[in-house]
């Protein structure tokens, strides 16, 4: 997919707010707020970006009010903050201990938490979605920023959930079985002893590549599938992970993840390739063969005592 069109994922619960490739500029109203800010900024924009989709809208924040989008209101004091975003309405607000309705919330915290988890709407999920939200659903989504834990307090962790939801609610990717979206763990790494730089074969040689498991956000591990590609079958083909030489040249393994069942790939490990370099060189020629002399016959009487001969 490589066409950018905002619109929403599950029944709304993530609403494409921003145009593709729109530059959302943001600033805090107090010293507090801008002190704060850029650093919530920043970290989901470069969470967006790495999915490597560049028709995703990008943050920043705003050097001042004239250069913002959005000003981004609340307090210069407190200890603890809540919030209230809506991006329809450009509205970033956000609230102290001494507001009321934060007064008598479990669900604040420190103003940054408040940043992290309030730019998770301003991002694009709804308030009050029913998954990931408030709880409501354990596994997954239960450290992530969005989740509001019942204890009080703020997670701070932008999953991928998160951010790869977006991408799939701008028309980047598709998400299959998208009912069980908040407890399909994501894919982020790969999990398999080092590849070698180059893999040197003989002719009729073989190796096995093994990249392994792949690792998921939350640090377990699942069944992957790889595809291995040669782009030099002649010199060295690949199945399963076994190189076979064929003959002298080189050639490259490259070796790409499958979308499998039971999870999801992130896009940018979806778009990740190792690439294995191969060097097939021919056998040594084999020894010379050594000249033996075993008998030696003379025509002639012993010993030879004429000049010349």
């Amino acid at each position: 997919m490589s066409s950018c069109a905002p619109g929403t994922l599950r029944n709304g619960e993530f609403v494409a707010p921003w145009a593709c490739q729109h530059e959302a500029r943001l600033y805090g109203e107090t010293v507090l707020l801008r002190n704060n800010l850029p650093t919530a900024v920043t970290a989901w924009d470069d969470a967006i970006q790495a999915t490597g989709q560049t028709l995703l809208p990008r943050f920043f924040s705003a050097p001042n009010a004239g250069a913002a989008t959005t000003i981004v209101t609340g307090p210069n004091t407190g200890t603890e903050f809540c919030g209230s975003v809506s991006p329809a309405t450009n509205v970033f607000i956000v609230y102290n201990e001494t507001h009321l309705p934060c007064a008598a919330s479990n669900n604040r915290g420190a103003l940054l938490d408040l940043l992290i988890h309030e730019m998770s709407h301003y991002w694009g999920w709804a308030g009050g979605s029913h998954l990931g939200h408030n709880d409501a659903v354990a596994g997954v989504s239960d450290h992530c920023t969005l989740a509001l834990p019942s204890a009080g307090g703020l997670n701070t962790t932008i999953c991928h959930h998160h951010i790869e939801g977006g991408v799939a609610a701008y028309g980047l990717r598709t998400l299959p079985s998208p009912q069980n979206f908040w407890y399909t763990p994501f894919v982020v790494n790969w999990s398999g002893a080092s590849l070698p730089d180059t893999l040197h074969l003989l002719v009729d040689g073989s190796a096995t590549l093994q990249p392994g498991n792949f690792q998921t956000e939350r640090g377990g591990t699942v069944s992957g599938v790889w595809n291995f590609q040669s782009s030099n079958s002649s010199v060295a083909s690949v199945s399963g992970g076994i190189v076979t030489a064929g003959a002298p040249g080189n050639a490259t393994i490259t070796i790409r993840p499958v979308e499998g069942t039971g999870f999801y790939l992130t896009s940018a490990f979806a778009g990740s390739n190792r690439v294995v370099p191969v060097k097939v060189t021919a056998p040594p020629p084999p020894p010379p063969v050594a000249l033996v002399v075993q008998d030696i016959t003379i025509n002639t009487s012993l010993p030879i005592t004429s000049a010349g001969t």
